[in-house]
């Protein structure tokens, strides 16, 4: 793909979705259904046309891309690393990264505890949350996004003013002609000092030039992908909260207030929410129904890939493989998913947002997922 996009992909990300595939069937059901919304979390971005796909987890860049940036951002503000890395290249841009998307999905395994019954039922709940508030502490990045598009603006700003010292009345022909001219010398001077702070050498710039020293003006800021940017963030870390303070404080005012007390132009606003509601749940229903066809097909591509390997045996024998997404009561399992959005994703999201106001910075260990042991393969040793 990189190489059949030859004019646009030094400013390209590569995206693929993702699959909960490994170890369901040793995971709580809220883990199950909090994860599976996960990834649909990112699934629902990765179709034909859309031009705003942020990634998660798994992602690739070229080396231009990342020369271009600036690389990785190391900062306490950049725990969110994937969607990070996407605003960065997105702003750096101005809202032209394109983005590609790879239609293979990458296996994921649940957060899991090793403890047997209940102590490791709990133990599991409990790693998941720490994952979900590591998840939701990543909502620093709204702020990130917030401050890089006022620079974005003033940048672009700055790159078309007309110098002070022209007239209003001087025709563009001419203040280009000047802009050209006149910025070539301070640009040749400071070449080779910026070279030294924005690339190794080892791979060519993605900035356009007019000259051998000048820069061509960046690109117009795209407008319509920044408007799709901004709602993927609300999607991300305002929606879950948004969700659960409506819910609750709704199923508060109706149990506290009879009908008869309740003004008729709030009631029918209700009564319409409620609906709304109720098809909101029949969709996630028809979501869960789908994602276990999706579900399926993966296992039955990455077993193929195993076979063809001669991994296949190992990865049985160590139950790699999570062949049913729902494992007792099929499809009806997936009624308690709001269960798993509450606890996973609306308490951690409040419990990050509201910490935010005293720190930036979070301590956390990674859980524990499960390991594979592969045994002598081909005559070679892994430990």
């Amino acid at each position: 793909m990189h190489t059949e996009f030859a004019e646009t992909n030094e400013s390209t990300m590569y995206v693929p979705p993702l699959v909960f595939d490994r170890n369901l069937h040793r995971v709580p059901i809220s883990v199950r259904t909090a994860d599976m919304m996960w990834a649909g979390a990112g699934l629902s971005s990765l179709y034909q046309g859309s031009r705003v796909c942020i990634p998660t987890s798994v992602y690739s860049l070229p080396m231009t891309l990342l020369e271009h940036v600036g690389g990785w951002d190391t900062g306490p503000g950049a725990i969110g690393e994937d969607m990070h890395m996407y605003l960065k290249c997105f702003f750096s841009l101005g809202g032209n990264l394109q983005v590609r998307i790879v239609y293979s999905a990458a296996s994921q395994c649940n957060v899991s505890s090793d403890v047997k019954g209940l102590s490791g039922y709990y133990d599991g709940l409990r790693a998941r949350y720490r994952q979900a508030l590591r998840h939701m502490w990543g909502a620093l990045d709204t702020g990130y996004a917030i401050r890089e598009s006022i620079k974005m603006v003033n940048r672009h700003r700055q790159a078309n003013a007309p110098p002070e010292e022209l007239p209003l009345s001087a025709s563009k022909s001419v203040f280009k002609l000047l802009q050209r001219y006149g910025s070539s010398a301070l640009m040749a001077c400071s070449a080779n000092w910026s070279a030294f702070y924005t690339s190794t050498g080892l791979h060519k710039s993605l900035i356009p030039r007019l000259a051998e020293t000048e820069r061509a003006p960046p690109k117009t800021i795209n407008k319509t992908n920044l408007m799709t940017l901004y709602h993927r963030l609300f999607e991300a870390h305002f929606l879950p909260s948004h969700l659960a303070v409506i819910l609750t404080t709704s199923s508060i005012y109706d149990f506290c207030y009879p009908d008869f007390m309740v003004p008729k132009v709030l009631h029918w606003a209700l009564d319409f929410s409620g609906w709304c509601r109720l098809a909101g749940f029949s969709l996630m229903m028809c979501y869960f129904y789908l994602y276990a066809q999706y579900h399926h097909l993966c296992i039955g591509l990455r077993q193929e890939e195993m076979r063809r390997a001669g991994l296949l045996e190992d990865m049985v024998e160590h139950d790699g493989f999570s062949t049913k997404v729902f494992q007792v009561a099929g499809i009806f399992e997936a009624v308690l998913f709001p269960i798993g959005g509450f606890v996973f994703g609306a308490i951690p999201a409040m419990h990050a947002e509201i910490s935010h106001l005293f720190t930036d910075r979070l301590t956390y260990v990674v859980s524990l997922k499960p390991q594979l042991t592969v045994k002598k393969m081909t005559g070679i040793s892994t430990p």
